[in-house]
């Protein structure tokens, strides 16, 4: 082998002359390719159809044998269910724990008759799942009995492989007004006559 780097240009330069192709670039990779492994791992973890689909399955049955058990009166359920963390609002604005929602349940301060959710949609963000909508509910408060629907938000959080709630809001509207998705109108709290129920 001729190893001369001068003969070497030479032939290269006759090969040209006599319309030989000249030799060709290295072939590049594919863009796709020299994306960083991470990217592509985050982009199907959160845009896989199958694992959302999964997640917001599981976590709206979550909610409804929450539902279901506050209706039984079911604590030894909710325990369960329910994050040591938890922020429950009700619709009256009355903030509870985790111990005082329960406690309000075994005391029966606050019993269940029938929880109904309507409309319900939820998204997930890595290890949270919010879920919206509307529900009519029927209850007994302290002594008192009342039905009405709300439209609430439910916060839920991965925790030792399942999910628990830890953030509750409700808001109480009239019934027409829960048909809609969007509330533009004041609060019926502010007009509404008596004292607050609990929910």
């Amino acid at each position: 082998m001729d190893r001369d780097p001068r003969r070497s240009l030479e032939r290269y330069n006759e090969a040209g002359e006599k319309g030989a192709s000249a030799p060709k670039p290295p072939r590049r990779a594919h863009p796709e390719s020299t994306q960083p492994v991470g990217k592509g791992l985050a982009a199907t973890a959160g845009g896989g159809a199958m694992a959302d689909s999964d997640d917001e399955r599981d976590i709206m049955q979550c909610d409804d044998r929450r539902f279901k058990a506050m209706v039984r009166g079911d604590v030894a359920a909710l325990r369960m269910g329910l994050s040591d963390h938890l922020t429950y609002t009700h619709t009256s604005g009355v903030h509870d724990t985790k111990a005082q929602f329960l406690g309000s349940l075994t005391l029966g301060q606050l019993s269940y008759k029938s929880i109904i959710p309507e409309a319900r949609s939820v998204r997930v963000y890595g290890g949270a799942g919010i879920v919206t909508g509307t529900a009519r509910m029927e209850i007994t408060a302290r002594g008192q009995d009342a039905r009405f629907r709300i439209r609430y938000l439910a916060v839920y959080v991965k925790a030792q492989d399942r999910w628990q709630l830890v953030a509750w809001q409700s808001t109480r509207v009239p019934d027409a007004e829960a048909e809609s998705p969007e509330d533009s109108g004041p609060s019926p709290l502010l007009s509404a006559p008596g004292p607050p129920v609990l929910r």
